[in-house]
């Protein structure tokens, strides 16, 4: 069936691998468009092109996961990545930048990536995302640096936030980021649920970056996770426990007078590929050499079974 759905789209995208037909929703109910605009600003064919990529690139890989020969989705991927680049040389929204970022699809992620911080810091520290980029808006942040700002993001009140909807007594998550209006009336709009899954998006985040627990591709169901959490001093305190086909995976953080207290559990018969937050390696590595005798390939700390209690100085940075 993915493959079935990927020849579609190329069918429909032709030649160009530019995807411009059919009916599409766009960055459904996203705010950078104006009242009365469900679709958002960024745009349509931007979209379902980063979209048909993404789909192109899972494609192979599942294939590649099940001893089948995805080579020519490889390419696919790659060829789509070109004529994306090359007919959307510039990012417009949030959700574009997102987008690019997250799906590999930037030809300059670095520049991206600051471009985006810039959206959100000069949109005063709020977001215009709808359906589309939220899920998107805050890994593409962390990414790529810039963790602090999708923290920036997390903490707002004000509208549009998730924290907002708290303020105003929310118990579910909205539809529209503005199905409340400030002074607590149901907003005027035709179509508006207060019970919606879309922003819920914002719980993923939350393990993988405050928690810091991620699963990696090379190991399913959890066999061996990725920890890398991402403190913030306004936070001070994260920790996420999640149950997996492999075990209990535990990650807990504090910060308290300038350093950065960690706590990893890892289960039985499992590895953890800890990605220290904060400090130089060498700074820890003095400490803890223990933790160093076995790295990945990214230089990460290969953690056997069991559970680890880390200490030691940290200071907040951001691009």
């Amino acid at each position: 069936m993915m493959q079935k759905w990927v020849e579609y789209v190329c069918r429909a995208a032709g030649d160009s691998c530019i995807w411009s037909t059919g009916h599409h929703y766009g960055d459904w109910l996203a705010l950078d468009a104006g009242e009365g605009n469900y679709t958002g600003a960024s745009r349509k064919e931007f979209i379902a092109t980063a979209f048909y990529a993404h789909s192109a690139q899972l494609l192979a890989q599942a294939m590649d996961a099940l001893d089948m020969d995805g080579a020519a989705y490889h390419r696919l991927f790659e060829t789509i990545r070109a004529a994306h680049q090359n007919a959307f040389p510039d990012c417009r929204t949030q959700t574009e930048c997102a987008l690019a970022l997250h799906f590999g699809l930037a030809a300059a992620p670095d520049r991206v990536a600051a471009q985006l911080a810039e959206l959100v810091r000069s949109n005063g520290n709020r977001l215009t995302t709808g359906f589309v980029g939220t899920p998107y808006l805050l890994h593409a942040l962390s990414e790529n640096g810039y963790a602090q700002t999708a923290y920036d993001l997390l903490l707002q009140t004000k509208a549009p936030s998730w924290l907002f909807s708290v303020k105003m007594g929310a118990t579910t998550v909205w539809e529209r980021w503005n199905s409340l209006l400030p002074d607590g009336s149901i907003s005027s709009t035709g179509m508006n649920s207060l019970n919606h899954y879309a922003y819920g998006s914002i719980l993923e985040w939350m393990f993988a970056r405050i928690g810091g627990i991620q699963p990696m591709e090379q190991a399913p169901g959890f066999r061996e996770a990725l920890l890398c959490p991402a403190p913030d001093q306004r936070v001070g305190y994260g920790a996420a426990e999640l149950h997996t086909a492999s075990g209990l995976w535990k990650s807990a953080w504090k910060l308290e007078n300038g350093l950065l207290r960690l706590s990893i559990t890892v289960p039985f018969h499992c590895t953890g590929h800890l990605a220290l937050p904060g400090s130089p390696d060498s700074e820890v590595s003095s400490r803890y050499p223990e933790l160093f005798a076995h790295l990945d390939d990214q230089g990460r700390c290969l953690l056997s079974p069991g559970q680890y209690e880390l200490e030691y100085p940290w200071v907040q940075t951001e691009n």
